[in-house]
């Protein structure tokens, strides 16, 4: 599914966007929600789609699996997010879309560790 939001990215009209959120539970007594996103933006005719995940929802383990994750792939190509204080807000860079959808759902399983059967939520804009 990953891969036909991503296609319709660069295929539609106007500025697209795509958020792909996966929610688990954890804690045995605590059954305390936890939320994983990815988002992606493209333009119609585009040859990339731009992929951001916020570092706020990163555990420093996480971002390190996360960098060597994204090595993995020579179409990457990283931009710098900052806030208005000038620290790094977020993960984002560049990919080829037909990469995009492997590289979304390494994250989900190797980045955020979820389990073989987890579910995507995903909210698609486009205009």
């Amino acid at each position: 599914m990953f891969r036909e939001v991503l296609r319709m990215l660069v295929s539609e009209g106007g500025e697209n966007y795509a958020v792909f959120t996966a929610r688990v539970y954890r804690g045995a007594i605590l059954r305390k929600g936890v939320e994983f996103f990815i988002q992606f933006s493209g333009r119609r005719g585009a040859t990339r789609v731009l992929m951001d995940v916020p570092l706020a929802r990163l555990c420093r383990e996480e971002a390190l699996r996360l960098r060597e994750i994204l090595m993995d792939y020579p179409s990457w190509s990283p931009v710098v997010v900052r806030d208005v204080e000038g620290c790094i807000t977020s993960v984002s860079g560049y990919v080829d879309p037909s990469e995009a959808a492997e590289i979304a759902e390494r994250i989900f399983r190797e980045v955020f560790e979820l389990p073989g059967n987890y579910s995507v939520e995903i909210e698609v804009g486009l205009g």
